[in-house]
């Protein structure tokens, strides 16, 4: 897949629109259409794409689980091989939901605009980072799987922070979201010890 100029590449916003009509149209969305439309950063891409339904505090049952694979294989190889190593045609071939596609569509088409308005090529060394991304974004990936409470859509967020830096060549929205991360580890360390504090004093009592 070419990696072409973000700037000259089709707005995602648009994108979406044309893969939600298909949807509805009754075809198949694949994760190859979604490359197939935009023709930059392959990684990126797909992580931000997947990972907008799951930014959406709305209850959506199995969503997690659904893109939640195709999420951790996406981010591991862009960990191990970089972003000019093809994605394997297998996960290339898999399905996206329809009723992902209409939550990307009503909530995600509006935040779009918004950052590609905000969006420009900045501090390239950190834009330029992917496998460091990659391991971060697989991270993320995997606790975005699990079922744990309260934590998906923040961790859903960072992740589309993260794989919307890397598309643009942002690396200020790369340094936000890797920020992000680090708030949220040291809140949930916070959190924990609290709990574990108020056990010992409950098992005292």
């Amino acid at each position: 897949m070419d990696d072409v100029d973000p700037l000259r590449a089709p707005p995602l916003d648009k994108v979406l629109e044309t893969l939600i009509k298909r949807s509805e149209s009754g075809q198949d969305v694949r994760l190859r259409d979604m490359l197939d439309l935009t023709g930059s950063r392959v990684h990126g891409i797909l992580i931000l794409l997947l990972a907008l339904p799951e930014a959406v505090p709305l209850p959506l049952p199995s969503i997690g689980a659904v893109l939640g694979v195709p999420l951790i294989l996406i981010s591991g190889h862009l960990a191990l091989y970089g972003e000019r190593m093809t994605l394997p045609a297998k996960l290339l071939n898999r399905r996206v939901p329809g009723r992902a596609l209409a939550v990307m569509g009503k909530y995600g088409r509006p935040v779009l605009r918004w950052m590609e308005r905000l969006s420009r090529s900045r501090i390239p060394f950190v834009a330029n980072r992917e496998r460091m991304i990659g391991l971060l974004a697989a991270v993320i990936s995997f606790l975005l799987f699990l079922p744990i409470p309260f934590v998906n859509v923040p961790l859903a967020m960072i992740l589309s922070v993260l794989a919307w830096g890397m598309v643009q060549r942002d690396g200020l929205f790369v340094l936000i979201g890797v920020a992000a991360t680090v708030a949220l580890a040291l809140l949930a360390m916070l959190v924990g010890m609290a709990a574990l504090e108020a056990l010992d004093r409950v098992l005292e009592w």
